[in-house]
């Protein structure tokens, strides 16, 4: 399955979910009609025979379809309301579970290596860096990956995992995550804590129930009230029941397949498959203690919680289970991880590697096919990068004011010194001084920086910008659109780069889940496909190969008969809005849109590393992840 057949799975998963709850709140509608049912009927026999015309005559169908509607706007009410607290994104769920943000900077070595494993996964995959956080009272080995999209994704790890996790191992469960990240099963994760919220509360009611009804005298009516709410109760943990049993559903496969594509991203089975060994045999296993682990139970990369009937209910496969899948060989015995404690240290990575300029020769079909398919190649080159990134840049990156002044520098012009000048003198004027006098420190370091730096750097900074105010937030969008637009030049590199700033900021200052699917088919898109395609071609291709090229587009989009618009129609805005519109298709539509658009670059086999670094940027935008160029 390829990244776009995964996402598409991810969100087909949706409508299995709805079929599900919509049985469940169906379920529970029935059951706390017989609940009211039976307690006055109870109450009321007052030594009367109990007889099925008795029993009959409690039926209502008004009073069913009240009690029924009452039910059904608390789970609607309910669920809202957790859907509307997620809406900012993954790091909502890692501080409900008592996460605490991990900084670079720290003299804590683990904290390090497990900043330095998620930084180059991130690079390697082409998706910024998402912020990490520690659960660090938390004893049980596990971890977790939660967001909507690889704006607003968060990583989070337990102390446990840390304390006995080697380097291999912990790169094993990270490379699971992101394939939760890559592939869009953290949106269906928090879709589904979001909805299935509201029907594990009627117990909570109950709860309330009962208790109101112990105050006071005992009488009929509190002791139908009594009973009520014990009922209740027990359908609460019914919903808890139904909760579970959908949950489980939705997430045991997709545990297999990110086990596997941790393998296939690290080229190490031993590294996950030892995790794993690890939970087995360790007393506390991969449990937690925090009373939310329940709601998020199914995002973990193992059982975070007890459930007496495991094998059935449980959300994830049994250990042995993902073992042997991962090592065939393995006897059944579990690591006795209580006796050891491996320092993350051990087996950290040797960086001194260089990274050489490179001229890529893939084709377009493989570029494509490439999205979302991370590999060890992969991992190894964004070692190797982050290792030779210029030291005072790379610490810039990972503190807010730093990663707003690499920001700002790198969209400043290269070649044309006068609009380089301008774009100054603009920024003197509107940035706060400690932001320009860093921008001035690094005009050296950036100008002589490789483009294959580039895009990485701002993965890196992108998580120091969520720290930022929000004022901030504000003046960095309209300061970077007119750096963009200044000078009234076509410049897609520059846009690209402002463009995912922009995304990722609107996921941590406005809202998460703000990308909506809002055009189903490609013939509504034409014109945009079109124009995006006039300008790529303009950009970067040989005159001579214009209509070459235009066939090879219009040849992956079947159907379609785009026309090459000439250069003084098109504008930096129109791209930019074309590009907005095409990302909001769904996956397999966007494969294409995304094979086409690479046809200019791919066509003659041979690319630089700037043209590399633009097709990224803009499947960036389309959120289709692409590696990092591997040698």
């Amino acid at each position: 399955m390829n990244f776009f057949e995964s996402q598409a799975h991810a969100r087909g998963q949706t409508k299995r979910l709805i079929v599900l709850f919509t049985l469940a709140v169906l379920t529970l509608v029935v059951l706390t009609n017989l609940l009211v049912m039976g307690v006055l009927g109870f109450t009321g026999l007052e030594g009367k025979p109990l007889t099925w015309i008795y029993v009959k005559s409690l039926f209502d169908w008004k009073a069913f379809l009240i009690i029924g509607g009452v039910v059904i706007i608390f789970i609607a009410i309910s669920s809202i309301y957790k859907i509307s607290s997620l809406s900012q994104g993954g790091r909502v769920v890692a501080q409900s579970l008592g996460g605490v943000l991990v900084n670079h900077g720290s003299d804590n070595l683990q904290h390090n290596v497990l900043l330095n494993v998620v930084e180059e996964m991130a690079i390697a995959s082409g998706t910024p860096v998402p912020p990490v956080y520690l659960l660090k009272n938390e004893d049980g080995i596990n971890a977790f990956a939660a967001g909507f999209t690889t704006n607003d994704a968060v990583i989070g790890i337990t102390q446990g995992a840390l304390d006995y996790f080697s380097r291999d191992e912990l790169q094993g469960v990270v490379a699971h995550e992101f394939s939760h990240i890559i592939n869009g099963d953290m949106r269906i994760n928090m879709r589904l804590t979001g909805i299935l919220y509201g029907i594990t509360l009627l117990g909570l009611i109950g709860y309330f129930i009962m208790r109101g009804s112990s105050v006071g005298k005992r009488s009929k009516k509190g002791n139908q009230a009594a009973l009520l709410g014990l009922g209740l109760i027990v359908i609460g943990y019914g919903g808890t029941f139904f909760g579970t049993l959908i949950k489980a559903s939705v997430s045991r496969k997709r545990e297999y397949l990110a086990d596997a594509s941790a393998v296939q991203f690290t080229r190490n089975n031993h590294g996950i498959a030892n995790a794993l060994k690890k939970i087995g045999g360790y007393k506390f296993g991969s449990k937690l203690e925090t009373s939310e682990a329940q709601s998020f139970s199914h995002a973990f990369f193992s059982n975070a919680i007890s459930t007496k009937f495991s094998s059935l209910f449980s959300t994830h496969p049994p250990l042995s289970e993902r073992i042997k899948a991962l090592d065939p060989q393995w006897t059944g015995r579990y690591h006795n991880t209580d006796t050891t404690n491996p320092s993350l240290l051990n087996n950290e990575n040797d960086k001194s590697a260089q990274v050489s300029g490179f001229v890529g020769t893939q084709s377009s079909s493989s570029l494509v096919a490439g999205v979302g398919q991370l590999k060890d190649a992969h991992i190894k080159q964004a070692e190797q990068v982050i290792s030779n990134v210029p030291a005072c840049l790379y610490k810039m990156a990972h503190n807010t004011l730093g990663a707003q002044a690499l920001i700002y520098a790198l969209l400043l012009h290269e070649n044309n010194q006068a609009q380089k000048a301008i774009q100054l003198r603009y920024l003197a004027s509107n940035l706060p001084a400690n932001i320009y006098t860093q921008i001035k420190s690094i005009l050296v370091d950036i100008g002589r920086l490789s483009i294959q730096y580039r895009l990485p750097l701002i993965e890196i900074a992108l998580p120091q910008l969520r720290l930022m105010p929000i004022n901030r937030y504000e003046a960095m969008l309209t300061q970077m659109q007119h750096l963009v637009y200044v000078d009234e030049q076509l410049t897609v590199f520059e846009w690209a780069l402002s463009n995912i700033v922009a995304n990722y900021l609107q996921a941590e200052f406005e809202k998460a889940d703000a990308k909506r699917i809002t055009h189903r088919n490609l013939q509504s898109l034409y014109k945009d496909i079109e124009y995006t395609l006039s300008v790529l071609i303009h950009e970067f291709a040989a005159e001579n190969d214009f209509d070459s090229i235009l066939k090879a587009a219009n040849k992956e989009i079947i159907g379609s008969t785009m026309l090459l618009l000439p250069k003084h129609q098109l504008s930096i805005e129109g791209f930019a809005n074309s590009v907005s519109e095409l990302s909001k298709l769904p996956p397999m539509a966007k494969q294409k849109v995304l094979s086409a658009l690479i046809v200019p670059i791919a066509f003659d086999k041979n690319y630089t590393p700037q043209e590399y670094e633009v097709i990224r940027a803009i499947a960036d935008c389309l959120a289709c992840p692409m590696p990092i160029q591997a040698q």
